[in-house]
């Protein structure tokens, strides 16, 4: 069985998940109420199995602050079991294209991309994307109403150094980079998602999946 840790800093969010998942006798549900930078101090070493990012706030001006920068990867890479996924849901053609470039720069393993989620589906009939799909959030319906594209990657974060030429354990998004992919983002109808900086909107929208502390085994905590 899986384990489901929502977290996020507003306790209305807090108070809606807790009361859905008691009405529906969930017991591998659980919440944690904390600002997503503290997010590596309540959980032990390869506890966590998955994160999910869903609608994440791109900050754009604030790098530190952008959910995917590798300022929060290093958290989550003590976290996360070793070669644990992280799962990226965005409306944001700036947060997909940053992680993208991040991602390819560092030489993490892509499970799956897409930067049109429902045309994929509809053309590969793709297991994992139907899975995927059948989860929408109340904005993320609003969006697609609009006629708005949901992108989608997953990939992995190997715990080894995946650098080992770099003196550090990071290959960065150069600003020059960073102003390209604002600026053809702001080309592309760029939309801004809803949710404040310090939100993961699910830790399965930071999800992370969690196991309870036996001996050594496989991780199968999911937060979002």
């Amino acid at each position: 069985d899986k384990n489901f840790i929502g977290v996020d800093i507003k306790g209305a969010r807090m108070w809606s998940g807790a009361t859905a998942a008691h009405n529906k006798g969930m017991h591998n549900v659980g919440f944690l109420r904390t600002h997503i930078e503290f997010i590596d101090k309540f959980f032990a070493p390869g506890e966590i199995a998955e994160i999910w990012l869903t609608f994440s706030d791109p900050q754009m001006k604030k790098v530190t602050k952008r959910l995917t920068s590798t300022h929060f990867l290093e958290r989550y890479r003590r976290l996360l079991a070793d070669n644990g996924l992280i799962h990226l849901k965005t409306d944001s053609n700036f947060l997909f294209t940053y992680t993208d470039l991040l991602v390819k720069a560092n030489g993490l393993p892509v499970e799956f991309r897409t930067d049109d989620l429902y045309h994929t589906l509809a053309a590969n009939e793709n297991k994992e994307v139907a899975n995927i799909l059948g989860i929408r959030t109340y904005y993320e319906q609003q969006w697609i109403d609009r006629g708005l594209t949901i992108k989608y990657l997953k990939f992995h974060l190997p715990e080894r150094s995946w650098n080992p030429t770099s003196k550090s354990r990071w290959t960065t998004i150069v600003p020059t980079i960073a102003t390209n992919v604002r600026n053809s983002t702001r080309q592309n109808n760029f939309h801004s998602s809803p949710y404040p900086a310090n939100s993961c909107s699910n830790i399965s929208s930071c999800g992370a999946s969690k196991t309870a502390p036996k001996e050594k085994q496989p991780s199968n905590t999911r937060l979002g």
